[in-house]
């Protein structure tokens, strides 16, 4: 099957909290059958069930291992993902819809192998267009792919929006259907300020800012590859099924100034400078250089003289000083 002959196809991803116990497992299997009304196949990208404090949530599996390595961090983590498409697939198969469960990896996702962060570099689409001529709907364990040298590796919080984004990209998607449990994407944390408006339309670079800064909508890699690749998002209430807001890969020209307000991560300001005789252009590159190899993003950047001082987020403050 190749992407023109695919029929019908959605890529729909599904959060944890749509995940998290019986009935909104239930809610997601018929919101999938809603779909297949409209759709020939489904791509069904699925987190990890619940949050915290649920026995297969990312920080519930990230607890049971406080001294693994980052390789072995990766290992334990990828297995939230993955038992939430092997629980999935069998509730579709109970409603007579074709389906199969498989793992990142083996849905051509490939990363850069940076443990615990990395970022997708490529998507295989024959995986996944091979499937759907046995089935009508994948299962895709998100937030996972394999590095370089055959590790799995995770692709940092919320990278299941990440996953979704880039099969849709690789399928050929005019859109990408994200379902999560929330009522509305907001100019502000509405549990911050109360006069925070809705936000029904808005573009990927604008969303991707913000989710830098602090705002859990999305993930603000999804965005950059929605922006790169010119596919939208729809973000959907699993509640209601309505569509939340709509992510435009393009820029929207509306005449505003800002579009939202965000409270970002608490971070670590660094302070560095360049040795006796070393050209600044020489130690800007190498100490940027340095930074960027161990997958950590700078953000608040400045330069002067032969000095250079950035923040980091403070969980990437250990490894950006040593």
């Amino acid at each position: 099957m190749s992407p023109e002959n695919q029929g019908r196809l959605a890529v729909v991803k599904f959060g944890g909290t749509c995940l998290a116990d019986s009935d909104a497992r239930g809610r997601t299997v018929e919101t999938c059958l809603e779909l297949l009304e409209s759709f020939d196949h489904l791509v069904m990208v699925v987190s990890a069930m619940g949050r915290s404090g649920d026995p297969y949530a990312t920080d519930s599996l990230k607890a049971l291992a406080p001294a693994a390595s980052s390789m072995e961090l990766d290992l334990i983590l990828s297995c939230g993902e993955v038992i939430s498409a092997v629980v999935m697939a069998p509730m579709l198969r109970e409603t007579d819809v074709s389906a199969r469960a498989m793992t990142g990896w083996t849905a051509g996702i490939r990363t850069d192998g940076l443990a615990t962060d990395s970022c997708v570099s490529s998507v295989d689409p024959a995986f996944l267009l091979g499937a759907l001529q046995e089935v009508s709907c994948v299962v895709v364990a998100g937030f996972q792919g394999v590095g370089p040298d055959g590790t799995i590796t995770t692709l940092g919080r919320g990278g299941s929006d990440t996953s979704a984004v880039c099969i849709g990209a690789a399928l050929g998607c005019e859109s990408v259907l994200l379902y999560k449990t929330v009522e509305s994407v907001f100019t502000a944390d509405p549990r911050v300020v109360s006069t925070a408006r809705e936000i029904d339309r808005i573009s990927a670079e604008d969303l991707r800012q913000m989710a830098w800064q602090g705002a859990n909508v999305l993930n603000p890699r999804a965005a950059e590859i929605a922006e790169s690749s010119g596919v939208a998002i729809e973000i959907r209430s699993l509640a209601t099924g309505s569509l939340v807001t709509r992510v435009e890969p393009v820029p929207i020209r509306i005449g505003r100034y800002i579009t939202g307000v965000a409270a970002g991560p608490t971070v670590r300001q660094f302070v560095t400078e360049g040795a006796d005789g070393e050209h600044p252009r020489d130690f800007f590159r190498r100490a940027f250089g340095l930074v960027a190899g161990c997958g950590v993003s700078m953000d608040l950047f400045s330069v002067f003289g032969s000095t250079a001082v950035f923040t980091v987020r403070e969980e990437d403050a250990r490894v950006t000083r040593a």
